[in-house]
């Protein structure tokens, strides 16, 4: 069984235990491992996407995983672990765009993204410039 395999039965598991266990007890019982089991599926599934060398692909997982561990955390009153673990994803994700080409589009994007949230407009504007440039990215005229 490979990883990936291993840790989604263990999410499968936490929901099984989540919904059918007898006792209050029973049910909260895995729930705070859902979040590292979430955070290590990721991992295996980005790690498995590098090395077919699909760093697209590894990006989008590591953005979906982050996504989802967000979205835990809202729905929580102790969102400590889910923070943490996106935190996790947020590291791997940087790692994922120092090893594509600095002219990916995804790339360009990220980075794109990440000046509008730093309001740091001059950076926008010239990424956007670059983006214009790649053909096939959806950016150009």
């Amino acid at each position: 069984m490979t990883f990936i395999q291993d840790t989604a039965r263990n999410l499968r598991l936490i929901d099984l235990c989540e919904h059918y266990a007898a006792a209050e007890r029973d049910r909260a019982a895995l729930k705070p491992q859902r979040a590292y089991v979430m955070m290590m599926l990721t991992r295996a599934r980005t790690q498995t996407a590098l090395t077919n060398d699909r760093p697209e692909a590894a990006l989008q997982i590591v953005e979906e995983g982050i996504a989802s561990l967000e979205a835990l955390a809202g729905k929580t009153t102790d969102d400590d672990p889910f923070t943490s673990e996106a935190d996790t994803l947020r590291t791997l994700r940087r790692e994922v765009l120092d090893k594509m080409s600095d002219d990916a589009p995804a790339k360009l994007q990220a980075e794109l993204q990440q000046a509008l949230a730093c309001e740091d407009y001059e950076r926008a504007a010239e990424l956007r410039d670059r983006l214009t440039s790649v053909p096939d990215c959806g950016y150009g005229v």
